[in-house]
Order: C-alpha cells, then structure tokens, then sequence
C-alpha cells in the first residue's frame, strides 16, 4: 500500500498530516529538518504514481512544510522518472511551499548553488547563527540519465551515464565553506537498487 493511498483513504484527499503525526515531535524539535524522498512530484496535468515511474501529487509539498520539514535532497534514482517536466515541476513546487531543495536544478547556475539554511543557535538575541549549505548527489539513475541538453537537470556522479564526479561534489562543498557555509551536509544516495 502506497503513503499516497493511505492519504486518499483517510480523507479522500491527499491528506498527509494524519500520517506524519508520529513523527512530528522529532521532525518540528530540530533546528533543521532534511529529508529525502523516492519520488518527486508529478508533472502538471500528470497523475500521480508508484512504481515504475513515480509521481508525488503536488500536495505532498505544503504538508511537509506544515509538519516542520525545511528541505529535501532530490538526487536519487526517481529524480527525473518523467524527465524534466517533472523536475521542474518539483522545484517550483518546492519553491512555493517555502521548502528548501538541493540535487536537481532548472538551470546550470541552480545546479552548481549549494541550497543554503541559517540557523539561530540559542534563545536569546546573542544567539550564534549557524550557516549549512546542502548538497545531494546519486550514483544510481535507473538508466534514464543523461536529459538531453540538459546532464546538469540531476546531480548523478561516479556511474556509467554520469557528468560529474566525487571530485566535482567536493569542489562543490569547497565552494559553499567559500560563500560562508559552517558545515556542509550531504545527501548521497548509492548503493544496490
């Protein structure tokens, strides 16, 4: 059973703040929430879908800033399941929801940025401010890397079909200590499919 059906029947919409409810102490307490999903959402006018080729409805986006989430790292192996429609779809849907991302861009120059987050450390106006830049990349791509004209859309490094390597992610965290970054996080998704 997929989170989008369990969604739809409770509510007959897709309605997720029942279902993140036993996470949202863990999720709100943090000074910073990043999570990562399998999916991205549907391209406008698409359904949303599971497997093979998934499709997150848009509302998935606004619910995960409600329960506190500040972004999310897009690089994985369903990035670009509908090519980039729907990675630009994502984004901008992120965008909206005020939810920060990171792994997938619209342009080259959004592919090369950090997504950056400034945190306030302590209770009072003294509070130190902590910079974190994010950064995601995937080693796997389900064989649909590269979009044409476009192998910067999905950050995929060190495979087959990649653009980039584990040396161009570095130099990408170098960059972000460079723009003021604290400490760099990133999100790596690797591994056996």
């Amino acid at each position: 059973m997929t989170v989008n059906y369990e969604a739809m029947t409770a509510t007959g919409s897709y309605d997720y703040e029942w279902l993140f409810e036993p996470i949202r102490p863990s999720v709100s307490g943090a000074d910073l929430s990043l999570c990562q999903m399998e999916t991205s959402i549907a391209p406008e006018g698409e359904d949303p879908s599971g497997y093979p080729l998934f499709g997150a409805p848009p509302a998935i986006a606004p619910a995960l800033k409600e329960e506190g989430w500040d972004g999310r790292s897009n690089a994985n192996n369903h990035s670009a399941d509908r090519g980039f429609a729907q990675v630009a779809n994502t984004l901008d849907t992120f965008d909206e929801s005020g939810l920060g991302h990171a792994g997938t861009a619209r342009t080259e120059k959004e592919a090369d940025a950090a997504q950056f987050y400034t945190l306030r450390l302590g209770d009072d106006s003294e509070g130190r401010e902590l910079m974190v830049a994010h950064l995601s990349a995937t080693a796997i791509d389900n064989d649909l890397f590269p979009i044409a004209d476009a192998p910067w859309t999905w950050n995929v490094v060190e495979n087959e079909h990649a653009s980039r390597t584990a040396d161009d992610v570095i130099e990408q965290a170098r960059q972000a200590r460079e723009k003021g970054a604290d400490l760099v996080v990133l999100s790596f998704h690797w591994g056996e499919e």
